[in-house]
């Protein structure tokens, strides 16, 4: 390394100048004749490209004249300051008095040295990848410290562009990272805790973790051996889990942390086969649908991009950090587990044989808009580059698969953990020596030490306990943040209102009291949890604009721009607010209830008769262009005065619960056994906050336990009420106006409930006709189903009584699993068939006597449902009917249209559906 000497001289102005010695050889750093007058045309000479930053990183300081100069010349230009001589660096410090270097005005002033070399210091920068940045070399450091000032142009571009994949990232996915985390919990509640409640099975143990890299073939029959002898616990992340399924080897479990939608269909395998013995290791981030799809045991753990989970645990939950590959988190996991040893097998991060993945996996190719095989594609060969290979040879990578490798050394220097690399022909892993699999079966994995179905064993007395004391905080502060934003809001627009008569000591004052009730915002326990892990990027950019105000003198300008980035800000958080409200009041707060006090029903679920004009209102959550909108809950709503409801329901209290949108105060009559009951609702929620808040518009208690008539009317001009349903006593029940409980009461019109469960792609059991044996089916329907409906009694022909379920009650079924099925129900006391197309037209277009609006018939659903047609003869397509639900229909009109078309009888998607109908005649309830 060059000998570096620094040297202080006086120029021919009498300020400082300085003089560098590198091996001998000396050079001015600055004029000795006026080193001012130089900064100052240097500066001077940027003049255009200043103008269009908004953040100028200088890369050499020297004495820092240029720095002072552009200080004074940019007052509100964002300034950071980067040394690499600690010499300079300390000489510079030490004349400050003599230069006024303006170090104490600059974002960040970084000196490398040896306890903050390159790579540490770039972290510093962060924030420059949400700002035009301007990098400013002072030209004699290119010439003598050449090298040096290379290699940070290289490691500033890859830290900027790593840390632009990473906010490409959170774009993408921080809104599915928290919507999943809430859509996970109650789940996650039922399942052990992989690190805490399992690690006696793994500690000391060997354990092999199997990736999808195309030298995974070669090992199939090897890791055949392991698992038929337990010679190692086998661990399949992504895409391997298929390759291995397909051979008949079953892992010892998957892994999956995925927060896509798609992620399911990497186990398609599993759940169509209905393999339940594997069980599934999966983030509390993963894409939620995975969870509803896979029906074998599931055990969790936490990523560090849920803010949730943790704090509803009533014990300390383990963390682990977010990683661009699983194999990295489950590496992190092992570490946490203290296994004896990792063995990777199929872990290539390179290309082999022009192949991405395990010739058993394929990939979606975008240029031919296909499923394909696992051949490399032309976008995997952008920045693609050799490495060494674990032979000591060449191997091909890309940008991204190199970065995981990066990442997978780093962590096992860091933990020191002990990992050995199988992958023939992958790239080198430093850290983790190769060694064929078949020498490690051969030397090291001699005896049986896998615990058969360790995954049975019971979840420990009192883990998973909900945290009593944060759910009520977090139910509180969630309906305390309406009110917080409505503070800032309020309060911007009487600082914008004020502007033109309050002096500068009065705006001082004001935004002063700006941050106070921005600091109370963000100590909200529902945003920091919920909201602010969504916003993180909207957060870093206010910063950046608040750094950048800060640097601003008191002045009218300055304070529009405060109330202007502010108010992006809040309508930024309450956008994310609107997506994830209802998720929290219809799915999370419900559902993490004490059960033992109250029986819900939402205004959809059947109970309910609707009389006037109501329609359904979907809160919808559009993820990207590449996905079709997800229905997260459903409400009815109307803006009719007179519109009514009515039910029944047997207990001793009742609220009801609604969200409204009336420009004035909503006035309902609520009338219970005949008892009238008129009351206002005050304090209409904004519409800009969305619907399903879940007000409780109306409360009654002390009822004697028995059968109650409740009716409600609306009486405003010109209402906007969104009714969500009703709460009960645990041991009450709610009855639709036309239920009956026994098949001997049924007649037109008249509905009976009934209990369907289903495995996925399996028409299930229909049992308990009459009774209430569960919650009631979604009509978003699922493909493992669980719960109560209606059949609605439509026909008596010479005493056979046809009964149609009154919504679809399963999808993602084909339409061979249904076909000519016939499910016997309550030992032979009716039989259960699927609708043939004219059955269709008769009873659910048609025939509008026996019910008075599509909303009671459910037929404008989210799926369509097959049919039977005997004229029908288009070899492999069947009929789907239905009032086909999609967003342009709900756009255009907010509801449905009719729909009859045809679908591949195999398909198996949310669009297709079962709605069944019961046949009920003397030879099978007389």
């Amino acid at each position: 390394m060059s000998k570096i000497q620094v040297e202080v001289l006086e120029s021919k102005i009498g300020v400082p100048a300085l003089q560098v010695e590198i091996d001998d050889k000396k050079m001015m750093l600055h004029s000795k004749y006026n080193p001012v007058q130089e900064a100052e045309h240097f500066i001077d000479s940027l003049r255009e490209k200043i103008e269009e930053a908004d953040h100028v990183l200088f890369y050499g300081i020297g004495l820092g004249y240029h720095v002072k100069y552009f200080s004074a010349a940019y007052p509100e230009k964002l300034i950071s300051a980067y040394e690499p001589i600690e010499q300079i660096a300390t000489i510079s410090l030490r004349e400050l008095a003599v230069t006024e270097f303006p170090k104490d005005k600059l974002s960040h002033y970084i000196v490398e040295d040896s306890q903050h070399p390159l790579v540490q210091n770039m972290e510093f920068l962060g924030e420059l990848i949400h700002q035009k940045m301007l990098l400013i070399v002072l030209p004699v450091y290119e010439r003598l410290f050449s090298e040096q000032t290379k290699e940070f142009g290289k490691a500033l571009k890859s830290f900027l562009m790593t840390k632009g994949s990473n906010i490409v990232a959170a774009a993408l996915f921080s809104k599915r990272w928290t919507l999943n985390a809430l859509m996970n919990l109650p789940e996650t509640f039922k399942h052990e805790n992989i690190i805490l409640h399992k690690k006696k099975f793994f500690k000391n143990k060997p354990v092999i973790l199997v990736s999808a890299g195309p030298s995974l073939d070669e090992e199939l029959e090897k890791l055949r051996i392991i698992k038929e002898k337990g010679l190692a616990y086998i661990f399949a992340v992504g895409s391997a889990a298929k390759a291995l399924m397909l051979t008949n080897i079953y892992p010892d479990a998957i892994c999956t942390y995925d927060p896509q939608q798609h992620n399911h269909y990497v186990f398609k395998e599993i759940y169509e086969q209905r393999i339940t013995d594997i069980p599934m290791i999966y983030g509390t981030s993963v894409g939620f649908e995975t969870l509803q799809f896979y029906q074998g045991p599931k055990f969790y753990f936490v990523t560090s991009q849920d803010q949730i989970t943790p704090q509803f645990h009533k014990e300390q939950i383990p963390v682990i950090s977010d990683a661009p590959t699983i194999a990295l988190i489950m590496l992190q996991i092992f570490h946490a587990l203290e296994v004896k040893q990792v063995y990777l097998v199929g872990q290539n991060l390179a290309f082999k044989e022009k192949r991405y993945y395990s010739k058993e996996v394929k990939r979606y190719d975008y240029e031919k808009k296909e499923l394909t095989n696992s051949s490399i594609q032309t976008q995997d060969l952008i920045n693609s580059f050799e490495v060494e290979d674990v032979h000591g040879g060449k191997v091909i990578t890309n940008d991204s698969l190199n970065r995981m490798r990066l990442d997978i050394e780093n962590y096992i220097d860091f933990v020191n953990m002990p990992v050995i690399n199988t992958t023939n022909g992958g790239a080198a892993i430093k850290g983790a020596n190769y060694q064929s699999l078949q020498q490690i079966i051969e030397e090291k994995l001699t005896e049986k030490i896998v615990v058969d179905e360790w995954w049975k064993s019971l979840i420990p007395e009192k883990s998973n306990e909900i945290n009593q004391s944060f759910k009520k905080k977090y139910s509180n502060e969630f309906n305390l943040f309406v009110q917080r934003d409505k503070e800032l809001e309020n309060y911007l627009e009487d600082f914008q209102n004020s502007l033109l008569s309050i002096k500068s000591n009065q705006m001082r004052n004001k935004l002063d009291q700006l941050e106070k009730l921005f600091l109370k915002y963000q100590k909200n326990v529902f945003f920091q949890t919920t909201i602010s892990p969504i916003a993180q990027l909207v957060f870093e950019k206010l910063n950046v604009e608040i750094r950048s105000m800060n640097r601003m003198e008191i002045s009218r300008k300055k304070v529009e721009k405060a109330i202007q980035v502010y108010n992006n800000y809040l309508t930024s958080c309450r956008a994310f607010y609107r997506n994830i409200a209802p998720i929290i009041t219809k799915h999370i707060m419900s559902e993490l209830a004490e059960l033992s006090e109250i029986k819900g029903y939402s205004s959809t679920s059947g109970v309910f008769h609707y009389i006037g004009d109501w329609e359904k209102k979907y809160h919808i959550i559009k993820e990207n262009e590449n996905f079709n909108s997800h229905v997260y809950a459903i409400g009815v709503e109307t803006k009719e005065k007179g519109a009514q409801i009515a039910f029944r329901f047997h207990g001793t209290f009742l609220k009801l619960f609604g969200t409204v949108h009336s420009q004035d105060d909503l006035q309902l009559q609520v009338t219970v056994d005949g008892k009238v009951n008129i009351i206002k609702i005050k304090n209409p929620i904004d519409d800009k906050y969305g619907s399903f808040m879940k007000q409780k518009v109306f409360e009654i208690s002390g009822l004697e336990e028995e059968l109650h008539d409740v009716e409600i009317t609306v009486l405003s001009d010109n209402p906007s009420l969104v009714f969500e349903g009703a709460e009960i006593d645990i041991k009450g029940r709610a009855y639709h106006i036309d239920e009956v409980i026994s098949v001997d009461e049924l007649e037109i019109g008249k509905r009976i409930r009934c209990h369907y469960k289903a495995s996925y792609n399996k028409v299930g059991e229909f049992t308990t006709l009459g009774e209430e044996s569960g919650d009631f089916l979604s009509l978003n329907a699922c493909s493992d189903p669980d719960g109560d409906f209606y059949f609605i009694m439509v026909d008596n022909i010479e005493g056979i009584r046809k009964l149609i379920a009154d919504r679809i009650i399963q999808n993602r079924i084909d339409k061979y699993a249904i076909q000519d099925k016939k499910v016997y129900i309550n030992k032979k006391r009716g039989i259960v068939t699927c609708l043939s197309n004219n059955e269709w037209d008769k009873y659910l277009v048609f025939n509008v006597q026996i019910v008075n609006a599509s909303l009671a018939w459910n037929s404008d659903s989210i799926s369509t449902s097959w049919v039977n047609d005997s004229e029908f003869s288009e070899e492999g397509y069947s009929i789907v009917r239905g009032s086909h639900w999609d967003e342009w229909s709900f756009k255009k009109y907010g509801r449905g249209f009719e729909y009859s078309g045809i679908s591949l009888s195999s398909k198996m998607l949310n669009l297709n559906g079962y709605r069944p109908q019961l046949i009920l005649n003397e030879e099978t309830y007389g």
